[in-house]
């Protein structure tokens, strides 16, 4: 996953590469297996799921990476699960981008520490995927989400999904953008930010997106957005600071662009301390990501980490991810009793119609390698790499 920098994204990365360099492997051998992937419905968890269940209780443990508590309501649904079964929750590098994700899965294969479950951008865990890193798990509520929100084998599934927003302080801002158009306008001089850099976030990468679309590009031609940033940059409009939580709270950061569902915990933040926050859906290039769950090849609680993507797809997580606007990817066939808000229902009618647009795990590789060429010296001026 991508967090908004809710800490500083560059020392979640040194604190990370830290770990792997100095990190002692265990001797241990994982419990999990190909052979164990391979098996069917519930790989070596027994055959019915209150063997399952049984089984991860019995392992006692869940670990999990790139999970920070604030993303998506994610804090809620690892209290409800730990609660519910019985079963400890750790959560490692929460912060960890989708690619240092991928870094842990490559070094951790024989770790102690190493994770049973990570939460991925789409490209990335097709990533994963061709280096043979995830073991595949079909949830038995594997049929009711749609084929595009899943990798045919059950190596991956996305089970939510969050569009692109803009988070606005309204003591800052005297008239509040809504397109994209909007944030090249005087007014917004130092504004706007991104959520760290797009050749290492996916959700700075999904802002490019949204920026190319509203220029007129499309997810095969991300040129418009990489353009459009670098205008934004040159009339000073595009904001240099780090983009934190405490930017956003005090003022330094008044326009954030962000998913939809990192803007609630801000939002209530915000609103204690007096301050009117908006979180506004544009009207132009509207784009919708959704992120990947899987299970590592190399999983040291295999049954738990079932149960966790079991615990994933249920209407109990579909519900707390609507809390905060993020929209399962099975929102067509949630029961009546879990019912989104009114910007969850307008976001699943938009995804209905196709006013919101969804990029393939392809498109997104191939936008990924065109900001990854092109932004250092469009935008920024320079032909140095993030650090």
């Amino acid at each position: 996953m991508n967090p908004s920098a809710r800490s500083s994204r560059r020392l979640a990365a040194a604190v990370l590469l830290g770990m792997l360099a100095t990190a002692t492997l265990g001797a241990c051998s994982s419990s999990g297996g190909d052979d164990a992937a391979g098996e069917a419905p519930f790989g070596p968890c027994g055959s019915t799921l209150a063997a399952l269940t049984a089984a991860a209780k019995d392992e006692g443990a869940l670990t999990l990476i790139g999970s920070p508590r604030a993303w998506a309501n994610s804090g809620e649904i690892i209290d409800a699960f730990a609660e519910k079964f019985g079963i400890d929750v750790t959560s490692i590098y929460p912060d960890a981008t989708s690619g240092e994700e991928l870094t842990v899965l490559r070094t951790w294969r024989t770790s102690p520490q190493r994770p049973d479950v990570v939460d991925l951008t789409p490209s990335v865990a097709q990533e994963a995927v061709s280096e043979g890193l995830l073991q595949p798990y079909k949830s038995t509520l594997w049929p009711t989400i749609p084929a595009q929100f899943k990798e045919p084998s059950g190596a991956w599934v996305e089970t939510y999904l969050g569009t692109m927003t803009f988070g606005v302080n309204k003591d800052k801002v005297t008239v509040i953008p809504r397109s994209w158009n909007d944030l090249q306008r005087p007014e917004y001089r130092g504004q706007v930010t991104l959520s760290g850099d797009p050749r290492e976030s996916g959700t700075a990468m999904s802002s490019v997106i949204g920026a190319a679309l509203a220029q007129g590009g499309s997810f095969d031609d991300v040129m418009p957005g990489i353009r459009y940033f670098a205008h934004l940059n040159k009339i000073g409009n595009l904001n240099s600071i780090a983009y934190t939580d405490a930017n956003l709270l005090y003022g330094d950061v008044p326009i954030g662009l962000d998913w939809n569902f990192s803007f609630a915990e801000s939002d209530r933040n915000l609103t204690e301390r007096g301050i009117d926050f908006a979180v506004i859906e544009p009207t132009d290039g509207q784009v919708a990501l959704p992120y990947a769950q899987a299970i590592s090849a190399s999983a040291p609680h295999p049954c738990a980490a079932r149960l966790w993507m079991e615990y994933l797809s249920s209407n109990d997580a579909a519900t707390s991810r609507l809390a905060v606007n993020a929209v399962p990817t099975r929102f067509e066939s949630l029961p009546p009793s879990v019912q989104p808000t009114a910007a969850g229902s307008l976001i699943i009618r938009s995804l209905a119609n196709g006013s919101i647009m969804i990029p393939t795990p392809q498109q997104l590789a191939s936008i990924q390698a065109t900001i990854d060429s092109a932004w250092g010296s469009m935008v920024l001026g320079t032909t140095e790499t993030p650090s």
